[in-house]
This record gives structure tokens, C-alpha cells and sequence, in this order.
């Protein structure tokens, strides 16, 4: 096994590392299934407003979408690699999923970086994949640039999708990698539909992509692992009266520990 110091050194200078099956088969398959019912409730709402061409095969924001979905977050593999890059007081930027379907194309087809901010010194933001099944070059495997999160400008189409590594892997599988770093879904050339977890972090002062504190209301958040509420933010609230302004130290919507 590589050491963790080494992990920590590739995930700064490639830009990513793999992690071999770290989540086990029965989970895969319990959180492959609440993705399934997430991505079609997420589809019903892109219909209603006209969206569905945008992001097909995806599913975003899935806290408070299922009980499996849910408790993942209590137990993220790697989290010593994503606080290496963002210190202890990270938290969940976004919590999505990719059913990559054969012959379907979506924007996570295109090579793309996740933060919209170049910050080459003070990452922002990492990912993670976690691999729901097998990851191969026939369904579709994750390409990614390596050493392009050090680059600001974007890579032509034919170098990236010449030089890109194809993260392939077995079901339960992690990749953390740096969001600067060019991506892209490879195209599903397979019979079967490659399904995986996306999770993003960032440093606190970074907001979130949705209230998930809001989403799952205080009776449900106060009732979380301290660790699942830090990580969902719970330190890092924006105050919006003077009385929620005004707390002693320990009683802070933004903590000082939270950086």
C-alpha cells in the first residue's frame, strides 16, 4: 500500500490519486440503488422546467435523498487526504452522481474543471469519485489531465483526450483529486450503465451549492454526528439577525475552528 505521505505528494503534483476498493460491494450496491431513485426525481424536476437536455444522467445535491446516501457521509473514505489540501474545517461544497448511459452524452462529457476560479497556490475546492461498479475503458472510465491543475488555460479537445489517463478501477474504488484538475467522463460504449458518487469540498468561507442545512432542517441537522454537521457546514453559518450575530465565542454561526 502506498504510504499516505505519498498519496498526499501525488494528489499536489498529479493532481489525483485512485484509492483500490475501499468502500465495500454490499454499500456500492445500496447507494447505487438510492442513486437510481435520486437521478429520476432530479429528471422529473429538469422535465417540469424544460432542463432535461442540460444534464442528463445526473443527480445533484442527494443529502436528505436517501437513508444509504446519507450515512456515506458519516463515513468518506480520504478524508485525511482532502483536509491535507484544505485543512481540518473543510466541508461538503456539492454532493452529486453520474449514471454515464451507453450511447448518452452529457456536459460531464466535456473536459471541464470544477471551480470556476484558477487559485494554483490555495486550492479551493477537491473531489471525489466513488466507483458504484466497475470502472473500464468500455463504460466509459474518467479521464483526467494530469498536472493540469497547475495550468490555468484550458487543454485543446484532441491533446486532452490524447494524453488523458482513464481512471479505470473496480466497484468501490475512490479518486481524489485536485477540482483546477481537467476531467471528463469517457463515452459509454458498453451494454450497461457505469454509475458513481461525485462529491466536491472546499474551505469554508466557500459557500456551498445549496442550504443543505435548510434542505434538511434543525431537528434533522442537530441530531447528526458533530463530524457530519461540521462537514455540512454547521460552523461555517451566515448569521442573518444582530441576536445570531451577537453569541459568545463558542456560540458563533461561523466559528473560529472552522478554519
Amino acid at each position: 500500500m502506498t504510504p499516505a505521505s505519498d498519496l498526499g505528494y501525488l494528489l499536489r503534483t498529479r493532481g489525483w490519486v485512485l484509492l483500490d476498493r475501499v468502500v465495500p460491494p454490499g454499500r456500492c450496491l445500496a447507494l447505487a440503488e438510492e442513486l437510481r431513485i435520486a437521478a429520476d426525481r432530479c429528471a422529473a424536476v429538469r422535465r417540469a422546467r424544460g432542463l432535461d437536455d442540460v444534464a442528463r444522467g445526473t443527480a445533484h445535491h442527494l443529502v436528505g435523498e436517501g437513508r444509504e446516501l446519507d450515512m456515506f457521509l458519516e463515513d468518506l473514505p480520504a478524508m485525511d487526504l482532502v483536509a491535507d489540501r484544505l485543512g481540518a474545517g473543510f466541508v461538503l461544497n456539492s454532493y452529486g452522481g453520474v449514471i454515464n448511459r451507453p450511447g448518452e452524452r452529457a456536459y460531464v462529457h466535456a473536459p471541464h474543471r470544477d471551480v470556476r476560479i484558477f487559485t494554483r497556490d490555495v486550492p479551493l475546492l477537491v473531489n471525489m469519485l466513488v466507483m458504484l461498479g466497475d470502472f473500464t475503458l468500455d463504460n466509459g472510465a474518467t479521464m483526467v489531465l494530469s498536472g493540469s491543475h497547475e495550468v490555468d488555460e484550458p487543454p485543446e479537445r484532441a491533446a486532452f483526450e490524447r494524453w488523458a489517463d482513464r481512471l479505470v478501477g473496480k466497484a468501490g474504488s475512490v479518486v481524489v483529486f485536485d477540482s483546477c484538475l481537467w476531467h471528463a467522463a469517457g463515452p459509454n460504449t458498453s451494454p450497461r450503465d457505469r454509475l458513481a458518487l461525485t462529491l466536491t469540498f472546499s474551505r469554508p468561507f466557500v459557500k456551498p451549492q445549496l442550504d443543505y442545512l435548510r434542505k434538511l432542517g434543525d431537528e434533522r441537522v442537530v441530531a447528526l454526528p458533530p463530524r457530519t454537521r461540521t462537514l455540512l457546514g454547521y460552523r461555517a453559518r451566515v448569521p442573518s439577525t444582530l441576536d445570531e450575530w451577537y453569541r459568545p465565542r463558542a456560540e458563533r454561526f461561523y466559528r473560529p475552528d472552522a478554519e
